[in-house]
């Protein structure tokens, strides 16, 4: 019987499980540990981080970083730094293959190789406190590949925000070893270079075997500033992968917007099409509105001029084809200024 390459993953992962899992739990007992110390020192934490930071770094070399940690499955969060395994709310599992240190503002480059299998990649930055507003540079190299293969700037925010893994470009089919070089850059805001233990690490990550449901898309504010919403849609991915508005294009200025629900939201990149024409570049489906605001974009009267209608078309377009077993929702709203 025929069967997908997603099903065979699932099978193997499911089959080989056991083995990786040890009958002593040294990482959860290492993890008791350090949040015994943690809680233990806690009243002298920020001290400390300052006295660290004023000693110096110790120089990153390879025997520093440490290969894959078969442990068992660390919870839900990656917010506690860099676990062996974690879960996200859809039932991806994540699996470490390496990590890395770098102390700044002393060091501001590290390079490590890592053993990758045909499954698609993910970085985990674990930022210290002074790293608002920090550049990050990442970049995976290949042997015998001549592409580089960047992380975007607009990727990386979520990880130090939300704690939110940030997905590695697709590497050429039968990749067995990349290389990430990762290096700190000025603070965009603020005096100084950024201070601090960066940790990264690599991930492997396999969606689950069953898709859960999306949750309920969250509707788009009433208003944006002046503008006004006149009408909005939603379509719940992977069923669905475009939304189509078309709205009279006279009475009044015109904007749109659009955000995704779920695991997809900051991965899957959406493609933007007014009247048949691109809009700008292909651009991270930002997560529903919240403190952070909205992103717009407000049509020109090129766009307007001369037409009874105007038709915007928002669509997914997923980079990583496992995408499309991860749920998530696609909104669009079109807003007027009277």
């Amino acid at each position: 019987m025929p069967i997908s390459r997603h099903d065979l993953h699932d099978l193997l992962d499911e089959r080989s499980r056991p083995a990786f899992d040890r009958p002593i739990p040294w990482e959860s007992l290492r993890l008791r540990a350090s949040g015994a110390r943690r809680r233990r020192y806690l009243s002298v934490a920020v001290a400390c981080a300052v006295a660290a930071t004023a000693v110096g770094g110790v120089a990153v070399s390879r025997s520093a970083m440490r290969g894959p940690d078969r442990g068992p499955q660390v919870a839900a969060t990656v917010v506690d730094g860099i676990p062996a395994r974690f879960q996200e709310a859809d039932g991806t599992v994540y699996r470490r293959l390496a990590d890395a240190r770098l102390d700044a503002p002393r060091e501001t480059t590290v390079t490590f190789d890592v053993a990758v299998r045909d499954r698609p990649l993910a970085f985990v930055v674990d930022c210290p406190a002074s790293s608002a507003y920090t550049v990050l540079s990442i970049v995976v190299t290949v042997p015998g590949s001549p592409r580089r293969f960047s992380l975007k700037p607009s990727h990386l925010v979520p990880s130090c925000e939300r704690d939110q893994p940030v997905d590695v470009p697709r590497l050429p089919a039968g990749t067995r070893t990349a290389t990430f070089t990762v290096e700190t850059g000025k603070k965009i805001k603020g005096s100084g270079p950024p201070a601090g233990t960066w940790r990264f690490g690599v991930y492997e990550w396999t969606p689950a075997g069953a898709m859960r449901p999306a949750a309920p898309p969250e509707d788009p504010p009433k208003a944006i500033t002046e503008f006004r919403l006149v009408d909005h849609r939603t379509a719940v991915w992977p069923a669905a992968d475009e939304v189509t508005l078309t709205v009279p294009a006279k009475g009044g200025q015109l904007a749109i917007t659009a955000f995704c629900g779920g695991d997809i939201a900051g991965r899957a990149e959406m493609e933007i099409r007014v009247n048949g024409r691109l809009l700008g570049n292909n651009s991270p489906c930002p997560a529903p509105p919240g403190e952070n605001g909205l992103v717009y974009d407000v049509l020109g009267k090129e766009q307007t001029t001369g037409r009874d209608k105007v038709t915007i078309q928002i669509c997914l377009v997923p980079e990583i084809p496992q995408y499309r077993y991860r749920p998530g929702t696609l909104t669009a709203a079109v807003y007027r200024k009277p």
